[in-house]
């Protein structure tokens, strides 16, 4: 049964990527290699990388990045754009990653890239997949939605101007599940598509014993890319994990 992540991403009609600021992207960027401690010429692994946003940055500032995402829309735009700077992009399955064990000496998973499908056990897998890539001592950073902040402030009608028109999104929270349940609208010029959406949004506790049980340890959490703390007003919800030396 094809799950609803599979029509909006594979096929590249997501793209919102591409509404984002080159100055967001570069403060995400220069966040993360701040907080990773990577050098030039350590490898590191962008985690549904998309159209290349963050891993072609991370190529340019010396690092041998492998970007690896699931849609052949998003890879082909990213390849691309990355060829200058030697960047690598895979296509693959972030459950099951393509890559040999202690590999990487960082990873990233950035712009709530995790929590897609029906069962926590997939995000789960994820994170043990990454465990395995890693080297001992590496490090991974997580950007997504903050559970906490999102509940007391949650609404059920947004909308976006994008460039080619409008995002509509109506959203039900189930409480039970943690999870959003919404149906994106995009009216572009005089089409109109509809996607289903169910994201799964953890709370850092939860997030904290799904990565120990991958062999990752955090060491520190932020509510921003500015360094601000995390409280239960922050939006975004940064982690960094490292996989334990023994």
């Amino acid at each position: 049964m094809t799950e609803w992540w599979e029509d909006l991403f594979i096929s590249g009609a997501y793209r919102m990527l591409e509404e984002i600021s080159p100055e967001h992207t570069a403060r995400q960027v220069d966040f993360a290699l701040d907080v990773l401690g990577v050098r030039a010429g350590d490898r590191l692994l962008d985690v549904a990388c998309g159209i290349g946003r963050h891993s072609i940055p991370f190529a340019a500032a010396g690092l041998a990045v492998i970007g690896l995402d699931i849609s052949p829309a998003y890879l082909a735009k990213a390849a691309e754009a990355g060829r200058a700077y030697g960047a690598e992009f895979v296509r693959g399955d972030m459950r099951h990653l393509p890559v040999k064990a202690d590999t990487f000496d960082a990873a990233v998973s950035l712009f709530t890239s995790f929590g897609y499908t029906a069962d926590d056990s997939d995000d789960q897998r994820t994170f043990c997949e990454v465990g395995r890539v890693l080297r001992p001592g590496g490090r991974f950073l997580i950007d997504t939605m903050h559970r906490d902040a999102l509940v007391r402030r949650f609404q059920e009608r947004d909308w976006t101007e994008i460039r080619e028109g409008v995002l509509l999104e109506r959203r039900h929270w189930d409480a039970r599940r943690g999870r959003i349940e919404a149906e994106w609208t995009y009216l572009r010029g005089q089409g109109i598509e509809k996607y289903p959406v169910s994201i799964r949004i953890y709370t850092c506790s939860e997030l904290e014993a799904m990565l120990a049980r991958a062999g990752l340890v955090i060491h520190k959490v932020w509510g921003s890319v500015d360094g601000e703390p995390l409280t239960m007003d922050s939006w975004r919800m940064l982690i960094l994990a490292g996989k334990t030396l023994s």
